[in-house]
């Protein structure tokens, strides 16, 4: 089943959509398990086959609505209607392109123009799910990494709190990336050719 968002999309609907098709599927309603094996990935090209109910769980009845509206995961269509019901469509298409080709100066210039931007750093929404900040750091883009993460602490109450914590989250990521984040560590405040510490 294919469909389409309205055009004033609320991902409220959306859950208790999702929280509907999972008690209609441990029911065994015949339409509910039509539409987990239309759209369910564990199904594909599997017919006549099934998820026990005991196993289908919440997020899989979110995956199943993500795709009914040709989304890959509910992570892109949440981003996809948050980023809408922003304004930011257009703009986010730009910094993830941005991002993907490891332009530094452009993403930097989208972010400084549309700060509310920086809030999406992690959004998991580029190529493979993967979010900016990993895309980054995955083209082993240090002064790339040090723009978004600044700009994202830019936006906060606590950025010495928010910048602790993203250390924490990403430093795998990033030394498997090439990226050396250690204890001591600190990330770069980005200042056109010329960077300082925090």
């Amino acid at each position: 089943m294919s469909k389409s968002l309205p055009p004033n999309p609320n991902l409220e609907y959306d859950k208790k959509q999702a929280k509907a098709l999972l008690k209609a599927y441990h029911a065994g309603d015949a339409e509910a398990l039509e539409r987990v094996r239309s759209s369910h990935p564990r199904l594909e090209n599997v017919p006549e086959r099934s998820i026990p109910p005991g196993e289908f769980k919440l997020s899989d009845a979110q995956l199943v609505i993500a795709r009914e509206y040709g989304f890959s995961s509910w992570p892109r269509l949440k981003h996809h209607i948050d980023i809408a019901r922003a304004g930011l469509d257009k703009t986010f298409d730009q910094f993830a392109s941005a991002v993907s080709r490891s332009d530094t100066d452009q993403a930097r210039q989208l972010l400084e123009a549309t700060p509310a931007l920086a809030k999406r750093i992690n959004d998991p929404v580029i190529g493979f799910d993967a979010p900016p900040l990993l895309v980054a750091a995955g083209c082993n883009n240090r002064e790339l990494v040090d723009v978004l993460i600044w700009k994202a602490a830019l936006n906060l109450k606590s950025p010495s709190g928010f910048l602790t914590q993203l250390k924490h989250r990403v430093t795998g990521t990033l030394q498997s990336c090439g990226l050396f984040v250690s204890s001591g560590h600190r990330f770069e405040k980005p200042c056109g050719r010329h960077q300082k510490r925090l």
